[in-house]
């Protein structure tokens, strides 16, 4: 890894070690923890297009609203918020630092992670608690920092061959 890349990974692991240690113990990310993970992201696009990364803002809004409204369907639906307000500002956020073919892979690696956590709970305490909270934002910073690491990797990835 170059040199950016490598400050840009120090610098997202604090943040989403931050987030997760705040969100495991609150249930609620900080719109400061948000921001700054939105900030560096930003900063990222624009360093990995080599230019404004107009594109990379377009997802991140788009991620934002798919969220949001995924949010406003479950609470219609089940009469509770499935996803807090800083879930669905980190989602918009995590999309600044990925490639949007690769989403896919950051919902699979975020919802799976969400899934084993809520696995291993149940098994240790004998029953599953369909009513119990689930810090969500831990999985999404899983989910980023993996999605993220294997785009710097030679593992393929839903990006489409640049070759052609």
């Amino acid at each position: 890894m170059p040199g950016p890349e490598i400050a840009f990974a120090a610098a997202l692991l604090a943040v989403l070690v931050a987030i997760a240690v705040v969100d495991l113990r609150t249930l609620i990310i900080p719109d400061t923890l948000n921001a700054l993970l939105a900030a560096l992201g930003l900063g990222w696009a624009w360093i990995a297009a080599g230019g404004f990364p107009l594109t990379q803002i377009a997802f991140a809004a788009g991620l934002f609203v798919l969220f949001w409204l995924m949010r406003k369907g479950f609470l219609a639906v089940r009469k509770v918020a499935g996803l807090g307000l800083g879930d669905v500002k980190m989602a918009g956020a995590c999309a600044l630092w990925f490639s949007p073919w690769n989403l896919p892979l950051f919902l699979f690696l975020t919802a799976i992670s969400a899934l084993l956590y809520v696995a291993l709970r149940a098994s240790v305490t004998g029953r599953l608690d369909r009513s119990a909270r689930v810090p969500f934002g831990p999985f999404l910073g899983f989910g980023l920092f993996a999605t993220w690491l294997i785009e710097r990797s030679d593992i393929p990835t839903f990006i489409p061959d640049r070759g052609f």
